[in-house]
C-alpha cells in the first residue's frame, strides 16, 4: 500500500512519518515531523515500532521504502510507502 504527500495535511495522532534514507541524505532536507532510521537498520530495530502507529514510510523515490513496509509487515507494523519518495515530496512543494 503507498500514501500520497496530499495526506500530509491531515495526518492522524496514530500516524508517524519514518524517513528510511541515509543520514547524508537527510542532511539535505526531510519531511518535518519525520523520524529517521536507514533502512538497513530496520529489521534490527523492528521491536521498537509500536504496533498502535501506522508509519508513513519514504526514502528518495520509492524503492527502499518499500523494502522497510515489508519487514515492517512481517513483524506486524502497518505501514504504507510514499509513492514517489521524497523527490514527490520535493516536486510537490516546489510545485
Amino acid at each position: 500500500m503507498t500514501w500520497t504527500i496530499d495526506e500530509l495535511k491531515k495526518l492522524s495522532p496514530s500516524q508517524r512519518l519514518l524517513d528510511v534514507r541515509t543520514p547524508q541524505e537527510c542532511a539535505a532536507g526531510v519531511i518535518p515531523g519525520a523520524m529517521q532510521l536507514p533502512v538497513d537498520q530496520i529489521h534490527a530495530r523492528a521491536g521498537e515500532f509500536s504496533k498502535e502507529h501506522e508509519y508513513l514510510v519514504y526514502c528518495r523515490s520509492g524503492k527502499r521504502g518499500e523494502l522497510a513496509c515489508a519487514i515492517l509487515k512481517k513483524s506486524g507494523i502497518r505501514c504504507r510507502n510514499l509513492s514517489g519518495g521524497y523527490l514527490a515530496y520535493e516536486s510537490h512543494r516546489e510545485g
